[in-house]
């Protein structure tokens, strides 16, 4: 079989934008993701029947083409006044669900690379779950967080590139849980030393689904502790919010690339000596505040597509 004109591990934000883009092109796309369905670190998880999202539920933009583009592709509604420099758009539905809409009919394998082999000019493989034949591409774009892009290559025995090490990312721990939220009127103001900020979603069913967020000090500082630790934590923690109310569900997950705090300068990184190989993603780009992300992802893909289509 030919090789593909261009393959994208990751179906995060920048990897859909940049796949859309290249198939509006005309380029032959495919993207790869260890993860059940598109959305990377936008995500949603199931708990107790109903889903609850893992990471954004919001995007933060004053980029007017990403602005468009998400529209296009994804259904996003901007909120915002004309005098004011950024605009909002708040997922109408679960993160999972927004991911799968903005994914469209792209070809999109589940499975886990871990490392690439080159063979001459327009022939990248890359290696799923570690062995077998390779799957052959013109051109590959990781877009995983850096560290973990960096660890592909290094598999490789490429050449890494040391000043993509100045990304900076935070780690953060999320409680999901469940509560019985009859007779509660949840603020969403409330935080703590330990929890920085919580989002609330109300079920038809009387229950109030939770995501809180442990603060960046506070995750750091338990992160060696058994996940079970943490979880009990914070269910303590939001019991002073919630009146003790009884608790159907619950879980922690930690996201240690979860905030791009510190992006490299330029939009994407081509690497050295394997013509063809590009990272891009939110670790790129403008230095702009965390909540910008998912913008910031878009525009690298948007840069990079003009190189690639």
């Amino acid at each position: 079989m030919e090789p593909w004109d261009v393959v994208i591990v990751g179906s995060g934000v920048c990897g859909l934008t940049l796949a859309r883009l290249l198939e509006d092109s005309g380029k032959r796309v495919l993207v790869l993701d260890k993860g059940r369905g598109p959305g990377g670190r936008v995500s949603s998880k199931t708990l107790e029947g109903s889903l609850l999202d893992t990471s954004t539920n919001e995007v933060t933009s004053d980029d007017r083409e990403v602005m468009d583009l998400l529209t296009r592709f994804a259904g996003a509604k901007w909120e915002g006044k004309p005098h004011q420099k950024e605009y909002r758009w708040h997922f109408a539905e679960p993160a999972r669900t927004t991911m799968q809409a903005m994914a469209g009919n792209l070809p999109i394998q589940h499975t886990f690379v871990s490392h690439l082999v080159h063979e001459g000019v327009d022939r990248i493989g890359l290696v799923r779950h570690g062995f077998g034949e390779p799957l052959w591409a013109r051109r590959v774009v990781l877009t995983a967080p850096v560290a973990q892009s960096q660890a592909i290559i290094a598999h490789s025995d490429f050449v890494l590139d040391y000043d993509l090490d100045r990304v900076d990312y935070t780690k953060r721990q999320v409680l999901l849980a469940v509560f019985d939220g009859e007779g509660h009127v949840p603020d969403s103001t409330w935080s703590t030393d330990m929890i920085d900020h919580v989002r609330f979603r109300p079920r038809p069913d009387g229950f109030l689904g939770v995501e809180a967020f442990a603060s960046e000090a506070w995750s750091e500082a338990t992160w060696d502790q058994d996940a079970t630790i943490s979880q009990g934590r914070l269910l303590l923690e939001m019991g002073s919010l919630f009146d003790n109310a009884r608790v159907w569900g619950s879980t922690v997950m930690r996201w240690r690339y979860a905030i791009t705090r510190t992006p490299f300068s330029e939009f994407f990184w081509s690497h050295p000596t394997v013509f063809g190989l590009y990272m891009a993603g939110d670790g790129f780009g403008a230095d702009s505040p965390p909540s910008w992300g998912v913008s910031r992802a878009a525009r690298s893909a948007v840069e990079l597509a003009k190189i690639l289509a």
